[in-house]
This record gives C-alpha cells, sequence and structure tokens, in this order.
C-alpha cells in the first residue's frame, strides 16, 4: 500500500502513481480470479461427484420403491441444486447491492 504525503505527492509524477496503483490493482485482480476459479471448479467437482453417484445416493438416502423412483428422485435434488444456482445468485447479488456485501 502506498501512502503519501502532500509534500511527496507534488513531487511525485503522475507515472509513478499510476504504475504503483496499477501494480496493486493486478496482484488483486489475479488474487480474485483465482478465488473465483477455485470456487467454481470446487462446485462443479460437486456437481460431477453428485451426478455420478446419483444413482447410489437413491437407494441410500430415498426409501425403497417400485422401478427407479428412487434414483429418479435423487436426480431431482441435482436438477434442483442446479437450478436454484443462478437464482440464489441474482438474489445474492441483489442484497449485496442494496444492503452491502457482509449483509448479503
Amino acid at each position: 500500500e502506498i501512502i503519501l504525503t502532500a509534500a511527496a505527492a507534488s513531487s511525485a509524477s503522475k507515472d509513478d502513481i499510476q504504475n504503483a496503483n496499477n501494480n496493486n490493482t493486478t496482484t488483486t485482480n489475479w488474487k480474485t480470479t483465482l478465488a473465483g476459479v477455485a470456487g467454481n471448479v470446487l462446485e462443479w467437482y460437486d456437481f460431477a461427484v453428485f451426478g455420478y453417484f446419483g444413482d447410489v445416493l437413491g437407494d441410500v438416502f430415498f426409501p425403497p420403491q417400485k422401478g427407479h423412483a428412487a434414483m429418479m428422485e435423487s436426480f431431482l435434488v441435482f436438477g434442483g441444486a442446479f437450478l436454484m444456482r443462478p437464482v440464489g445468485g441474482m438474489m445474492m447479488g441483489y442484497i449485496g447491492d442494496v444492503y452491502g456485501r457482509k449483509r448479503a
């Protein structure tokens, strides 16, 4: 973080200040991008594992039923979670915009 006093600010050129701000922004952008990519990869991994084991999870967590009803219920839960992701993003994005990030 760069803190300039009034005397230092008057002696610093505009290019020096702009370069210092760009370097800090570039580092912040890389960290933000890396965190976003890591979260996205983890979420898709979670969906892939749930999809792969969906039929087994249906047998374990849903009562035994006629035919493939337990498997279908498991995949309906998977589909509901997949559809709720953008809805939750829109809702939390709105709350974050209106009330602030901490409240969301």
